[in-house]
């Protein structure tokens, strides 16, 4: 007998492994068939037709670079790794009990799927298929294709979510299916995009400063801009009902940062963007207004704004307790307490009041009360999910002796409305 050589080895081993992948395959279909259908149902299915099903059969998701000229090639491989990992491991329990992968339920259940629909449709044709149609009852796939796309959707949001800093970067994904080009099979598809803010300069008395549009992303249909209607500022004009574009410069992202200092940095945009989705606003001046920021839809503090150039442009962030604020000018009255008293008591930060024994004191939460600053106080359930960091020691007793002492306090001044 002639010795084979490598190549021809290699080739031998090939064919092998795709005879037993097609068995394998062509088995589970088999299963799913009589799982939904009643036993024996896929031996009424000609061999055949079996066969063809395999050849046009639909194959794992593959992740698709919609932005090459920003997306890099080692972080779509990143990406693909972590979606062959999560779709293997992530398991759908059918009607029937068994378990299959979110991966096995993307090909051999959506190859199933799209099987019993084309015998759906040629009952009229075939007797066996007759049969097979009256035993699949109702069967539309609607049902089965939604659960194995939001178990998708659930995967690539996460993947989308980790990869994004929404801040520069905001990063979305399209599920799709297409034919692989000279093949009868296709393939599922991961379209990943990226998209980044708009950078607009505005005329400020420091001179031209850069702001960042804010920003947004969808699934469904990818960026998707901040806006507000500039009546809201108090403009009065013809084109003031008409929403326009809102930016932020990196001065109120940096007050952001240090004020929500319990939050991630990626959930800070996202919550300014959600609260100007039905946004509350203070007019202040000419063409300036305090917006509120709402975090789990609770009033956190105010972004400082300002009609400029055809766009909103936010200045800064002012935590509800800042001076600067309805609430912290009450707080003032309430305490004397300016606005170094609180930045050296931390009473400017979200951290000092999750986790904290605050609410417990009686006296304490009887100020906050009066100044409107209670919610601080019963929004910790919330936004502990999300805390990365917050009060770790008592700080009533500090806050009480300092207040007691009758500490001199640096009154407040204009600067406290944009610092």
């Amino acid at each position: 007998m002639k010795k084979l050589n490598k190549k021809q080895l290699a080739i031998n081993k090939k064919c092998i492994n795709k005879e037993n992948d097609k068995a394998e395959f062509v088995a589970k279909i088999r299963y799913l068939i009589d799982a939904h259908c009643g036993q024996g149902t896929s031996k009424l299915i000609p061999d055949q037709i079996l066969e063809n099903t395999y050849r046009h059969r639909i194959l794992a998701y593959k992740v698709i670079n919609k932005n090459e000229n920003l997306i890099d090639i080692k972080s779509i491989r990143n990406v693909q790794r972590s979606l062959d990992f999560l779709l293997a491991d992530k398991k759908i329990v059918l009607d029937y009990g068994t378990q299959m992968s979110v991966n096995e339920y993307s090909t051999v259940g959506f190859t199933f799927m799209r099987l019993l629909l084309f015998i759906i449709g040629i009952k009229k044709e075939e007797e066996w298929a007759t049969e097979v149609a009256n035993r699949a009852g109702e069967f539309t796939g609607k049902d089965f294709a939604k659960i194995g796309l939001l178990a998708v959707k659930d995967i690539t949001d996460r993947i989308a979510y980790h990869i994004s800093d929404y801040e520069t970067n905001y990063f979305w994904t399209l599920i799709g299916m297409e034919q692989v080009v000279g093949k009868n099979s296709f393939l599922n598809t991961i379209k990943l995009h990226l998209v980044q803010p708009k950078i607009k300069y505005f005329k400020t008395v420091e001179g031209n400063r850069p702001a960042f549009g804010v920003t947004s992303v969808s699934n469904e249909s990818g960026l998707i801009e901040g806006v507000i209607k500039p009546s809201l500022l108090g403009v009065r004009s013809k084109d003031a009902e008409t929403p326009v574009n809102v930016y932020i410069q990196n001065h109120a992202k940096q007050r952001l940062k240090e004020r929500i200092d319990c939050l991630k940095p990626k959930y800070l945009m996202p919550m300014l963007h959600l609260s100007l989705l039905e946004p509350k606003v203070i007019p202040t001046a000419k063409n300036r207004a305090l917006i509120e920021l709402r975090l789990l839809n609770t009033k956190v503090g105010y972004l400082v704004a300002e009609y400029i150039d055809g766009a909103v442009l936010i200045h800064t962030f002012l935590f509800i307790t800042n001076n600067g604020t309805p609430e912290g000018i009450k707080l003032y009255e309430l305490t004397g307490l300016g606005k170094l008293d609180k930045k050296y008591l931390n009473l400017d930060k979200l951290s000092t009041f999750i986790k904290s024994d605050i609410a417990q004191n009686n006296e304490l939460r009887s100020i906050l009360k009066d100044a409107g600053c209670e919610c601080l106080l019963n929004m910790e359930a919330s936004v502990i999910e999300v805390a990365a960091n917050h009060a770790y020691n008592s700080n009533t007793e500090r806050i009480l002796n300092y207040l007691k002492k009758g500490t001199e306090t640096i009154e407040m001044d204009e600067d406290e409305t944009v610092d």
